[in-house]
């Protein structure tokens, strides 16, 4: 029978530290990763419920929110529908009609602060519209701002 080489030995005798030196590395990593994450915040931001009227121009196009960084589309609803949509080389989103066709939105929006801006007001989301209504966030059956988590 051969004698065990010290190299078998050796690797016998560090087996059982190996898993606790792993422990160890893994538990000093996560309890200074937790350390680290900085705390959790919103933008400042607004949300909006908006019922809008437009009369279609003569090229036949309404410009209408579009989600980027600083809007949240959470509902949009055209009446009567659009013949199309279309997106701009900058991303500004159109919807197209026959002109002098009259077109009610139905919107709710988030609309966060852009720097030093305060968030977007109605006018500001729904260019060109006639008349802007501001309704009440909460109708039957749909949660309001509050009820939602950020």
């Amino acid at each position: 029978m051969l004698a065990p080489s010290s190299h078998q030995s050796t690797s016998t005798a560090t087996f059982p530290r190996r898993p606790l030196r792993i422990l160890a590395v893994l538990a000093l990593v996560l309890t200074t990763s937790c350390a680290i994450v900085p705390p959790q915040r919103y933008p400042e931001f607004e949300d909006l419920h908006l019922r809008a009227h437009y009369v279609v121009p003569g090229d036949g196009r309404l410009q209408i929110p579009a989600t980027t960084r600083e809007i949240v589309v959470q509902q949009l609803e055209l009446s009567p529908p659009p013949l199309r949509e279309s997106f701009a080389t900058n991303g500004t989103r159109y919807v197209h009609y026959d002109d002098g066709i009259t077109v009610t939105l139905h919107g709710r929006f988030r609309s966060y602060r852009r720097g030093s801006d305060q968030p977007r007001t109605p006018t500001d989301l729904l260019p060109g519209a006639d008349r802007i209504e501001v309704l009440p966030w909460n109708t039957p059956g749909q949660p309001g701002p509050k009820d939602r988590q950020p």
